[in-house]
């Protein structure tokens, strides 16, 4: 699950137009070979923007990555949009794992 406010570093030079950010990523990341990587090892992504600009962009992301993958913005009830996610993951993923991981607050 990622939950955002601005497009991925770089995605518009990536094949994802929609995301319209072409600033290099601060550590090498390349937005088509992220996909590529949720594809090959079947990880579904829940992208919840926080923001109503970044909608088309997630949504582009999420249709190019792994069965189930989807896009939300953000609503009042987020354990609620969650539930939904999973529920419509689980329909085409029989296989459903959860991992929180906190990002490194020194990160730039």
């Amino acid at each position: 699950m990622l939950i955002t406010d601005a497009p991925p570093h770089g995605a518009a030079n990536h094949g994802f137009s929609a995301c319209g950010d072409t600033s290099a990523d601060p550590h090498g990341l390349a937005t088509d070979a992220v996909v590529a990587a949720l594809k090959d090892k079947q990880t579904t992504l829940f992208a919840v923007t926080a923001a109503p600009s970044v909608d088309s962009c997630y949504a582009a992301i999420a249709a190019a990555s792994f069965s189930g993958s989807a896009q939300a913005p953000l609503g009042a009830d987020l354990s609620a949009q969650i539930k939904t996610l999973i529920e419509a993951a689980s329909a085409t993923v029989n296989d459903v794992h959860l991992e929180v991981v906190a990002p490194n607050p020194n990160a730039s």
